[in-house]
């Protein structure tokens, strides 16, 4: 819920002041909502034994320490094609995150899949009636999906 409110105050399509500090503040606010998000996920599995801590270790060995970035059991590459849109992640069965472009009204809808569909000329209002959904699929069956054209991106493989 605090993460809906904070995103909803500070994406720069909405807020009313200075562009520049509502996206550093986006970023800030999705990367600390991606780290809770792994801290829970990682405290609800089970714990490694101690013969599987020093199993596979051999000294001197470095292991350079990686974010795993995991939505529902799985992972998933930050971002959009256009780097400027700020990804924000939604509760959903199918959908990691979306993005809104507002200088042309795209669209970005991030699946579980890696897959990004670009939904063109979607009004604002739309993009803000999405976020602020009960449920994110319901509304982009209901509203999105067969309601704007939209350009298949691929697996994103960004990062």
């Amino acid at each position: 819920m605090a993460y809906r409110r904070e995103i909803m105050k500070w994406h720069p399509d909405r807020f009313q002041g200075d562009v520049v500090e509502a996206t550093e503040r986006c970023k800030k606010i999705n990367a600390a909502y991606q780290g809770v998000s792994e801290w829970f996920e990682a405290s609800s599995k089970p714990q490694p034994t101690e013969t599987d801590r020093t199993e596979n270790y051999s000294p001197g060995s470095t292991r350079p320490y990686r974010t795993q970035r995991r939505y529902d059991e799985k992972s998933f590459k930050p971002g959009f094609p256009d780097v400027a849109v700020v990804e924000v992640f939604v509760k959903s069965s199918h959908i990691v995150s979306v993005g809104y472009r507002r200088a042309d009204g795209t669209l970005y809808v991030k699946f579980d899949s890696n897959v990004v569909y670009a939904y063109l000329n979607v009004p604002e209002s739309v993009f803000l009636d999405f976020l602020s959904a009960q449920s994110h699929g319901k509304f982009a069956i209901g509203r999105i999906y067969s309601s704007y054209k939209s350009v298949r991106h691929g697996r994103w493989e960004n990062g």
